[in-house]
């Protein structure tokens, strides 16, 4: 497969995504109301936000190393996920040890409990860390229909 098709099955991937993410997104927030939906939306700010402060970029890094045959990928892989749990578990435990602080932040408004949602969405921290190190991984193979899959 060529450079040319790899990207444009990225570029029909991206499209397909944002058309179904805007669709189901439409449905959602139909569903749920304005109030439920600016909760809903506050809580799948909590991962975004982990990824944005505490994600080290080793998934990157790892492309070049790999690029440069410096390591095999089986090494790579369990650097990744080790460093993916590593640095996953010191994030959720900063967020747990100051549970409080962020609950009463972020939910101050809200006539909701929503503790038990905010522990269940601590879950997706160390799963996205380890799903972005597979995407790199996928991309750094070329293989597009596998990445594509996972998207």
């Amino acid at each position: 497969m060529s450079f040319s098709i790899k990207s444009f099955s990225l570029l029909k991937r991206d499209i397909f995504l944002f058309i179904t993410n805007l669709i189901t997104g439409i449905i959602i927030a139909r569903m749920l109301g304005p109030k439920v939906m600016g909760l809903w939306t506050i809580l799948l700010l909590i991962p975004s936000y982990a990824e944005a402060f505490g994600r080290i970029k080793f998934d990157i890094a790892s492309v070049y190393f790999l690029g440069k045959k410096e390591t095999t990928i089986g090494e790579m892989i369990f650097n990744l996920n080790f460093l993916a749990i590593i640095t996953s578990f010191f994030i959720v435990s900063i967020f747990i040890s100051q549970f409080e602080w962020f609950y009463s932040h972020l939910f101050h408004a809200s006539h909701l409990d929503m503790r038990s949602l905010t522990y269940f969405v601590l879950i997706i921290i160390p799963l996205q860390f380890i799903f972005t190190n597979y995407s790199y991984l996928h991309l750094y193979r070329e293989d597009v229909l596998v990445y594509n899959m996972m998207a």
